[in-house]
């Protein structure tokens, strides 16, 4: 930050303003400080804001929060501008994005993405600004710590079954916490970063150099951090992350790492004191949710346990209370050498002695309840074999497939949303993923190369200021603040090359906070010491002129601030638009509900006018408007409605090349309307855009039938048996396809079944019975026979198919079938022995 109508000499002049200034509370910068910090802690009930209608909402709550700080800024006679290299190269990611937009495959969700990561950058802005001591970096760090703390608690909440929330807990043989994030692999990722945060802050509340007094205080403030580390821990175990438990444990060792020499013990200990009454938390939770899967999905008749709650709470407790017990021990015995190294030593051995009988006690329970923790250690042992591991391989497979479209897409990317537009056409298999479950190849695929440098900038000066400030602050105190941000950071990014977590914006917003709070306290050290050379942060880096560059000033005055705050206005406006079309929609829907049909047209038209890039909203008034049309009394203004929705629809496939939906939508709309051709083109083309999506095969085998029916009945009987072999034809193209599939024998945690359906194997079935192929019509029904929906049309035509055989006895049994289910049915068989054959 600058202050550019100042020289240097009067810098000491503006210091002690600025100390008069932060000494106040109620301050515009104060109030935006705790209004930004408590919409990220809030963000993550909104579904980790990982949808269209929950992130826009909170675009408009950060754009407006900087507007205002802007305009204090603006008229202030202290100007505080985030202007340095560093805070100019975070805009290198939505400057990425905004240059793939000129070649995105999906325009609305390349907007988005776009003005997520503007987001981010204004979130980071606003704290740079408003962070102006180690306070307020401590209230960020422990911000995140409340976050983790509730978002467990509360995650931990449904699976006791205390209350609900939809996909907070993923019911399976092995249930898995997901809490608001609803993926228990974002949860696990976002809990390993808020442990590491908790504990080495732990460590400095203990350590307090000015405070050597203070031993109660310090020992409560440890116990506080150890007792919710403990509740952290517990719901990071049930999570049922492997990724996530492998990222942490190698996050860990280098924190303890980074921890000073003097206090690596404190740290081990500290963990052994909060991690250890986790694990019967771990056992008698796991048990309880066990329990709740058998009683509440699968039906069987199990009694489900109870003290979910008195279990946590206790292992809570029993962690506080052993820290405040250590912690005084420690901070007593601190001020003698001698006894303060046989108490470590002491520690080291008790340590390794309740490692041995806690491994003891754990053996004993397991061999007496081995189904607890039987599904844990197999989910464990995964990670043996790729191969068994379903997730890993499925993984395996996107990040080839991501490779493959990024190699199509080098320079600029995709756009925003690249991946879930392309990977159907670039797939290796029949899977569905709408993530490519690695942020760094799926912002390769979206934002190209460029975006990735701008990524690598952002992490490298990260990097680079983090290890100046660690060396800056060397036996200090402070040091520890820079290691909870340093390793919170690691941890969220680290198991982002393996999920896409930062695809969910209530997680990417907290690794962007964490850069403020490192660059942050950069700006405080480099300032505070830029009239001292000999002491300056400059000095004591290794890369002197790289962290100079980093801190140099780009743009100066008021001219700035007021570029800033009309860019900042254009986003809110850009960003209340499809808000408001989210809320028209939403007015629509009720409207529907209560039957007034013309008036949720206009609040449809009103949304797709203030949002016409959303491709899912357009699609749904286009057909919307066909279906109105069709009950329009004045012809032209049903040929008009319907004209503009068939617009609407080859605007969309015009500018979405790739979306199977539209081409599909457009083709359902060419049937209605009589152009045949074009409505099996339509499907066919979004057959060679998804080759592994048998829905589209399955809705291409009903309509050629149903073509070939309504020629039937027409007289047009020339051109059937084209209809009728094309049918045939993609229902062998689909055996032939689940039988490569077969052959490649790739199970993953997302395939998605490929086969036909039983109500187009039943129109397939009719289309042999049309060529005179009886008796594999009568094969066929034996699968689709199945189908209780199905089973009274099967049976009526699987006595015309044996009457057609001359099978006699076959015919008056299925007759009678078919007589027993619906008498109306006699005279439907015999309609069906009077179809012509097809020749």
């Amino acid at each position: 930050m600058v202050q550019p109508n100042k020289k240097k000499a009067k810098n000491q002049h503006v210091q002690e303003k600025d100390n008069l200034y932060e000494n106040q509370i109620l301050t515009v910068e104060n109030v935006i400080f705790a209004a930004c910090l408590m919409m990220i802690m809030i963000a993550p009930y909104f579904r980790g804001l990982f949808f269209r209608e929950n992130y826009y909402i909170f675009h408009l709550i950060t754009a407006g929060l900087f507007i205002v700080l802007l305009v204090k800024q603006f008229f202030s006679k202290n100007i505080n501008l985030p202007n340095r290299t560093i805070d100019i190269i975070m805009f290198g990611l939505p400057i990425a994005f905004m240059l793939s937009f000129i070649g995105s495959v999906d325009p609305g969700m390349a907007r988005d993405e776009i003005f997520r990561n503007i987001n981010y950058v204004l979130i980071y802005y606003i704290l740079i600004i408003t962070i102006k001591s180690n306070k307020h970096q401590i209230i960020v760090l422990n911000s995140i710590i409340i976050l983790g703390l509730w978002v467990s608690l509360f995650g931990y909440g449904v699976a006791m079954g205390s209350w609900e929330y939809k996909d907070a807990v993923s019911w399976e043989s092995t249930p898995m916490i997901s809490s608001v994030f609803q993926y228990h692999n974002t949860l696990a990722s976002f809990l390993g970063a808020t442990i590491l945060v908790a504990l080495v802050l732990a460590i400095r509340a203990y350590y307090d150099e000015n405070n050597r007094e203070k031993n109660t205080l310090c020992s409560v403030y440890a116990a506080l951090y150890l007792g919710i580390t403990t509740i952290l821990i517990s719901v990071f175990l049930l999570a049922h992350s492997r990724g996530a438990l492998l990222v942490f444990l190698l996050i860990y060792i280098i924190t303890f790492i980074l921890v000073p020499l003097r206090d690596k013990i404190i740290f081990l200990t500290f963990s052994a004191i909060a991690a250890t009454p986790s694990v019967y938390v771990l056992m008698k939770s796991n048990e309880i949710m066990v329990a709740s899967y058998q009683a509440n999905i699968l039906q069987q008749n199990t009694i489900i346990p109870n003290g979910g709650w008195a279990t946590m709470l206790v292992a809570a407790a029993i962690a506080a209370i052993a820290a405040f017990i250590y912690t005084m021990i420690i901070l007593h015995f601190k001020k003698d050498l001698k006894k303060y190294r046989v108490l470590q030593i002491a520690t080291i051995v008790v340590g390794i002695l309740i490692i041995f009988i806690g491994i003891n006690i754990i053996s004993d329970k397991v061999s007496q309840d081995i189904g607890s923790l039987e599904n844990i250690i197999n989910r464990l042992e995964a990670f043996n074999n790729i191969q068994d591991n379903s997730s890993a391989a499925s993984r395996i497979v996107f990040y080839n497939d991501s490779i493959k479209i990024y190699k199509n897409f080098p320079i600029l990317g995709a756009g925003g949303g690249a991946w879930q537009a392309l990977f159907e056409t670039y797939q290796s298999y029949s899977y569905w993923s709408r993530q490519a479950h690695t942020y760094y190849l799926q912002l390769a695929i979206e934002a190209g190369t460029l975006g990735l440098i701008a990524l690598a900038l952002i992490l490298i000066s990260f990097l680079l200021i983090s290890t100046c400030l660690y060396m800056r602050y060397k036996n200090n105190r402070n040091q520890y603040i820079i290691i909870a941000a340093i390793v919170g950071c690691l941890m969220l990014m680290s198991h982002s090359f393996i999920d896409f977590n930062m695809s969910l914006s209530s997680y990417a917003m907290i690794v962007w906070v964490l850069f403020a709070c490192i660059f942050s306290k950069n700006w405080l050290s480099y300032e505070n010491q830029s009239n001292n050379t000999a002491n300056s942060l400059i000095e004591r880096g290794k890369n002197n002129k790289l962290i100079s560059l980093l801190n140099k000033d780009i743009f100066l005055g008021k001219r700035s601030i007021f570029l800033l705050k009309l860019g900042c206005v254009l986003v809110f406006v850009l960003n209340a638009l499809p808000v408001a079309a989210i809320n028209n929609a939403r007015k629509a829907e009720n409207l529907i509900m209560q039957g007034n049909y013309m008036s949720a047209l206009n609040y449809l038209q009103k949304a797709q006018n203030n949002d016409p890039l959303n491709t899912d909203m357009s699609v749904y008034y286009a057909e919307y408007l066909y279906s109105i049309a069709s009950i329009q009394k004045d012809q032209n203004i049903r040929k008009a409605q319907q004209e503009e929705a068939e617009t609407i629809l080859e605007n969309l496939a015009s500018r979405l090349p790739y979306s199977t939906l539209v081409k599909v939508k457009l083709s359902e709309l060419n049937y209605k309307k009589g152009d045949m051709d074009r409505a099996k083109r339509e499907l066919e083309s979004a057959m060679s855009i998804a080759p592994y999506n048998s829905d589209i095969y399955n809705q291409r085998i009903i309509m050629g039938y149903q073509i070939a029916e309504e020629k039937i009945k027409n007289g047009l009987q020339t051109s059937v048996r084209t209809e009728l072999e094309d049918v045939i034809k993609y229902y062998n193209k689909i055996q032939e396809i689940k039988g490569i599939l077969e052959t490649k024998q790739v199970k993953g945690g997302a395939e998605r079944h490929f086969d036909i359906s039983l109500q187009a194997l039943l129109h397939v079935a009719k289309a042999y019975y049309l060529v005179g192929n009886y008796e594999e019509t009568i094969e066929l029904n034996k699968t689709v026979i199945k189908d209780i929906n199905l089973v009274e049309e099967s049976t009526n035509l699987n006595a015309a198919a044996y009457y057609k055989l001359g099978d006699e006895s076959n015919y008056k049994i299925w007759r009678e079938k078919a007589r027993v289910k619906n008498s109306n049915n006699l005279e439907k068989i015999d309609e069906i022995i009077l179809l012509p054959y097809i020749k």
